[in-house]
């Protein structure tokens, strides 16, 4: 518990436990795995977490940074930047922000709850699964073959895609 504040360098550790008052914040890589019960900001820069991140803390995403990560499952993420899932599965079930996610190359996005963020395909096998698709208010770009896109709980007739037709 407490803060830690890395400020553009690499942070090679065995292991990293942020408990449940603590936080991490600020720009740079961290290797090694990652427990969060606490809180993850990307702030000022670029936050490159190349594990998946266990626990159930929160992630934030400040304006004008980015967060790149291998999957987890956060208790509540507020994204004003980008994320990055780069590999794994992400499973956000509480979204706030303005920002955007973007689903690399063979990464998995499983949004529960309501969102208005722009969601990018950014790769080939892509996958988004939408709990809750009716609350999804946003945008979804670069989808294209190989990837899927799953809307829980309804059942489609037929699909038309409106630009990008290939």
């Amino acid at each position: 518990d407490g803060l830690l504040n890395l400020q553009g360098c690499t942070f090679a550790s065995g292991g990293l436990t942020i408990g449940s008052t603590g936080s991490f914040t600020g720009f740079g890589i961290v290797s090694g795995s990652v427990d969060n019960t606490g809180g993850i900001t990307a702030s000022g820069g670029a936050l490159y977490i190349p594990g998946a991140i266990s626990g159930s803390g929160s992630l934030t995403v400040d304006a004008g940074s980015s967060l790149s990560l291998a999957g987890g499952t956060p208790g509540a993420v507020n994204n004003s930047g980008v994320i990055y899932d780069t590999a794994g599965l992400l499973d956000i079930h509480a979204l706030s922000g303005t920002g955007t996610l973007v689903v690399q190359s063979g990464g998995t996005l499983d949004l529960a709850g309501a969102s208005s963020e722009t969601i990018v395909f950014a790769g080939t096998n892509d996958a988004v699964t939408l709990g809750t698709p009716l609350l999804y208010s946003g945008t979804l770009a670069g989808f294209g073959i190989g990837d899927s896109l799953v809307l829980n709980g309804v059942t489609a007739n037929s699909a038309k895609i409106v630009s990008g037709n290939k």
